[in-house]
């Protein structure tokens, strides 16, 4: 996947964390992709930061993953937006499943 033309036309919020989000079954750091008019909301779980770059649980750790790693988590967003593929929590959500899946 190009990751550099997928999330060219797609502008990001600031991420927030949000402990234990509901029906996510893990907290999560959350954020709007944003592509013309179109908002979606985002997320990717703590899980998947600890499992795919080897963070710590705290939030801090978290957010600095997440800007260290934003362009690849973004276009990971995409790709599912694009696809249509949301979570039953009404987040496009990256998973540990997914970001394995994706190789994020």
């Amino acid at each position: 996947m190009d990751k550099k033309t997928l999330c060219s036309d797609w502008e990001f919020s600031e991420p927030s964390w949000t402990p234990h989000a509901n029906n996510c079954g893990d907290s999560l750091i959350a954020f709007i992709a944003m592509s013309n008019t179109a908002q979606f909301f985002c997320g990717i779980t703590q899980s998947a930061i600890a499992d795919c770059f080897g963070m710590t649980d705290l939030p801090e750790g978290a957010i600095d993953a997440y800007k260290a790693y934003a362009p690849r988590i973004h276009a990971v967003a995409v790709e599912l937006i694009k696809k249509g593929d949301v979570h039953g929590s009404g987040y496009y959500l990256i998973t540990s499943e997914l970001a394995r899946h994706y190789f994020l």
